[in-house]
């Protein structure tokens, strides 16, 4: 069997030009595309989307909740400044304010939703003019957004070990770390799920030992990468937030949660336990 070769990630220079020829053209194609690159919505993704998914009636929210492949739904960032501007356009030329929220976000001529077929066809359509004369031709598909997406994300910062240790959780302060991981594994596209314990459910399992602390804040985070086609067997990495106390302050050489690095030494409250 031919191996299949993988969609073509643009430089960002070449996704300027794409945008740009695109936004002249077609600028329902500018937008898809936008949202694509952005936010790593896949095709289907984004023929789903609502007008309600992407603006609240007042402004665009930072986070959007999509549907997925399967039936089920995923959070996906809408911070990028670009994507916001490409939205807000969207919303003001196709005055979406006077549209019902459940109104689909992009149509066809005829009024209706674009099927995930459609927005494949949207993209080749929109890939057309910027390829005439590249060697880039032919290789841009429907898949090059995502990947360029998640590239990016993986070459930008992310959750460091500086920025966990900077964060107090100590126990029962645990919500803030919590909040930080979910935030940025939502901004990648991951489909997320958090829980707080719920004692009287664990209780009875033969593992249970007494609960001498509060549990409020002990917010458990699971963000589930699910590929555009599944095959092989699935990996799960666990780790945890660290809770240990500061200990004294006045032993402290800089304040704890200002972690440092003096030669090859990373120092702050957290530095020497796992935080990923």
């Amino acid at each position: 069997m031919a191996k299949q070769r993988q969609a073509y990630i643009p430089t960002s220079l070449e996704l300027e030009g794409i945008l740009a020829i695109t936004r002249e053209d077609n600028l329902q194609r500018w937008v898809m595309l936008h949202l694509s690159y952005y936010a790593g919505l896949r095709s289907k993704e984004i023929g789903l989307l609502d007008v309600g998914d992407v603006f609240d009636g007042k402004e665009i929210p930072k986070m959007a909740k999509v549907e997925t492949k399967g039936g089920g739904s995923r959070r996906i960032s809408l911070v990028n400044e670009k994507l916001r501007s490409a939205l807000t356009t969207w919303y003001e030329v196709q005055n979406l304010s006077a549209k019902p929220t459940t109104a689909p976000l992009f149509s066809n001529p005829q009024g209706a939703r674009f099927n995930a077929n459609s927005v494949v066809k949207q993209f080749a359509k929109a890939y057309l003019k910027p390829n005439e004369g590249r060697k880039v031709e032919n290789r841009l598909t429907s898949h090059s957004g995502r990947r360029y997406f998640a590239t990016k994300l993986g070459n930008t910062p992310g959750i460091t070990t500086k920025q966990m240790m900077a964060l107090d959780s100590t126990r029962g302060n645990e919500r803030a770390a919590q909040d930080h991981y979910y935030e940025a594994l939502a901004s990648r596209g991951y489909t997320m799920d958090r829980w707080s314990i719920d004692i009287d459910d664990i209780q009875s399992h033969p593992g249970f030992s007494p609960v001498k602390v509060n549990y409020d804040n002990a917010i458990n985070v699971v963000g589930t990468h699910s590929p555009d086609q599944e095959q092989g067997r699935s990996l799960i990495l666990n780790g945890h937030v660290d809770v240990v106390p500061t200990g004294p302050l006045d032993m402290w050489a800089r304040p704890p949660f200002e972690p440092w690095v003096e030669g090859d030494w990373l120092y702050g409250r957290g530095g020497a336990d796992q935080e990923l």
